[in-house]
Formats: C-alpha cells, sequence, structure tokens
C-alpha cells in the first residue's frame, strides 16, 4: 500500500482509491454477500521497479472508478511474497515477481472468478472497458442467480409451513375424534351399568312380591 501512495505522491491529479485490509478468504467473502467485485494488486517489494509503472497502476485503478460506482469494486492489495499474496497466485497463477493488477468476480463458489488482469504496461483503456464489461454482466448474472434462489428458498419455507400447520391440524382432528369416541364408550358403558341395574332391581322387586 505504501509504494502505491509513494507513486501517488508524485501524480497530484491521481488519487488511491480505499483498499480493505482483510484476510483474503474474508475478502472473498464479503465480495460473494454483497454482490461486489475485487480488484486485486500484487506489489513485490524487493525489487527496483520503475515509478512510471506503479504510476500506471494507479491511472488503471482511478479509470476503474470512474467506469463504475463506488459500491462496485473492493480494492485490496498485497505483496507477492507475503502469505496472502501467495494463496492470490496459487489460485490464479502467475510467478513471484511480477507486479500486477487482477480483476475477480464472486460466484456462488468459495472462490471468485478471474475476469482479467494487466501486467505491467499491459494496460490501456480499451481492454479495461472490455474487462469492465464482463465484471458487470458476471456479478449481474449473480445477483440474478441469489435473487432467484432466495425466493425458491422462500416458497421452500412457505411450503414446509403449510406442511407444518395441515400435520398439527390432522393430528388435532385425530385426537379430537378419539376423544370423542372414548366418551362415546364411557356413554354406553354407564348406559349398560343403569339397565344392568335396573334389571337387578326389577328381579329384587319380583323376588320380594314373590315371597311377601
Amino acid at each position: 500500500m505504501q509504494l502505491l501512495q509513494d507513486a501517488c505522491t508524485e501524480s497530484t491529479n491521481i488519487s488511491v482509491p480505499p483498499f480493505l485490509s482483510h484476510a483474503f478468504e474474508e475478502l472473498c467473502w464479503q465480495a460473494r454477500e454483497s454482490g461486489r467485485g475485487i480488484v486485486v494488486v500484487l506489489l513485490n517489494e524487493r525489487t527496483t521497479t520503475n515509478d512510471q509503472k506503479r504510476k500506471d497502476i494507479l491511472r488503471v485503478l482511478h479509470r476503474v472508478n470512474q467506469l463504475t460506482h463506488e459500491d462496485f469494486w473492493f480494492f485490496w492489495t498485497a505483496e507477492i511474497s507475503s502469505c496472502e499474496g501467495q494463496k492470490v497466485i496459487d489460485l490464479y497463477g502467475g510467478d513471484n515477481y511480477t507486479e500486477r493488477i487482477i480483476f475477480l468476480c464472486p460466484t456462488t463458489t468459495r472462490n471468485p472468478a478471474f475476469i482479467g488482469q494487466f501486467i505491467d504496461t499491459d494496460m490501456d483503456e480499451l481492454v479495461t472497458e472490455r474487462i469492465m464489461e464482463r465484471a458487470r454482466n458476471l456479478i449481474s448474472a449473480l445477483i440474478d442467480q441469489r435473487a432467484e434462489h432466495s425466493s425458491w428458498r422462500d416458497e421452500r419455507a412457505r411450503q414446509d409451513r403449510d406442511l407444518h400447520e395441515a400435520m398439527q391440524k390432522e393430528a388435532a382432528e385425530k385426537q379430537q375424534l378419539l376423544h370423542a369416541q372414548e366418551e362415546n364408550q364411557d356413554g354406553k358403558a354407564e348406559e349398560v351399568g343403569e339397565i344392568i341395574i335396573r334389571e337387578h332391581n326389577i328381579i329384587s322387586l319380583c323376588k320380594y312380591s314373590l315371597y311377601s
């Protein structure tokens, strides 16, 4: 980051965009959750780099900011030989000494998709605009896909709620039916008991009349 700030000091008309200090994995997660692209700047502190190349990097970053709104990208930088820089090299390739700008777009998977890069002086506006257009299309597709998935989850949750309510209603109706059957059986048992008592009373009365 200091390397870019030093170059910016000599280029008063170019400002350094805000860079995040997250770990790379956290950056990827945040980009995926917010639907924003990632601009990775890999710098080499161990070699003497022409200041003009750093100024070219700043111009590309400035151009990227001009072509998109401020909430479209996350900017992130790392030293190539650092642990975080090597994570990027392992995922997207490259050597351990060439400075570059890498453009990534979030996907539904863990790692963002590679959509382009600038190496050294390979930095012209036409390529920049093509990368921006591809980024817009991919992020728009991701947002649409996330919206469809969210709609599907909402519909699935509604169906699950309806099924749960239907099962609860069916269980309650069965319980009411069982309770009614038990009450009916109890009523019949009481009725049979009363008949037996009446018959017993009649028999007792007949016996009393017979012997009196």
